[in-house]
């Protein structure tokens, strides 16, 4: 993950996951996310209250993360993953880089 730019209300970030990889369960609990899957396949899992839900995505497709609700992000396709991921308000450190999985 890279922060790319940051502003005072929105962040957008660049990712890139090999195939298999996933980040590992987060929840942003003050800024909604937007994910936009440049190249390759996804698959998103949600948990919000008692509930888990599941949205698959591929090139040009978004998702849409409310604050506050717990999620996963696992590239499925053959290729890499690769999205630009936007936050409101800013979630990182403006110099973030991230070359592997914190979690």
């Amino acid at each position: 993950r890279r922060a790319l730019l940051t502003g005072t209300n929105l962040q957008c970030t660049v990712m890139c996951l090999n195939s298999g990889e996933d980040i590992g369960k987060e929840q942003h609990n003050k800024a909604d996310q937007l994910l936009y899957v440049e190249s390759g396949q996804c698959r998103c899992t949600f948990w919000q209250s008692n509930c888990r839900s599941t949205k698959c995505a591929e090139a040009g497709d978004c998702i849409f993360v409310p604050a506050g609700v717990e999620h996963n992000l696992c590239s499925t396709g053959n290729t890499p993953l690769k999205l630009f991921s936007i936050y409101s308000p800013p979630e990182h450190a403006p110099s973030t880089c991230q070359t592997c999985n914190p979690n």
